[in-house]
């Protein structure tokens, strides 16, 4: 009979302390959960996953995945630096309007993405844009960067979507 004592005993104590979703937190995947620590750019990889072109615009899917045991979380939108064959950078993209950011957590098995969207011609030339042949990607509070071979000739504004869960296109 000791046992449900010792048990409210450790739950009193875990509430008291503020850890009271202490064993939830540790559960790779769980949506309500903020798992983690931030992702660095030490622990994803990059990869273009897909680009739709439809009536002189592009949207280029860039995939973020897992390349550690442990899970981290991502919030907001990266910083994006469109990069010149030098590695020099281009310009900058600009953070596309959109709702208040989630958390979304990425664990060694699991995707997140986000979406760059420009113009791929010149509106009064009609002629493709100054080439960039690679994107650097900056994570939000990490001094690093993930720099992913892309060849996209961009025009105009180029705006970059907030991290969402798994890979899917802008809407």
């Amino acid at each position: 009979m000791r046992t449900p004592i010792v048990l409210l005993a450790v739950a009193a104590v875990a509430a008291a302390s503020g850890c009271t979703s202490a064993a939830r937190s540790a559960v790779p995947g769980d949506p309500v959960s903020p798992a983690g620590p931030a992702c660095t750019s030490a622990s994803l990889r990059a990869r273009l996953a897909g680009t739709d072109t439809g009536l002189g615009r592009s949207a280029t899917t860039i995939e973020l995945s897992g390349g550690s045991a442990t899970i981290c979380r991502l919030r907001g939108a990266p910083a994006l630096d469109l990069l010149d064959a030098h590695g020099d950078r281009v310009r900058a993209a600009v953070p596309a309007p959109g709702s208040a950011p989630q958390v979304v957590v990425v664990s060694h098995a699991g995707v997140a993405s986000f979406v760059v969207t420009y113009r791929d011609f010149d509106s009064v030339t009609g002629r493709a844009c100054t080439p960039v042949t690679a994107l650097g990607i900056g994570l939000p509070g990490d001094a690093g960067r993930i720099t992913l071979a892309a060849e996209l000739a961009p025009c105009g504004q180029v705006s970059v979507s907030e991290f969402r869960s798994g890979v899917g296109q802008v809407n």
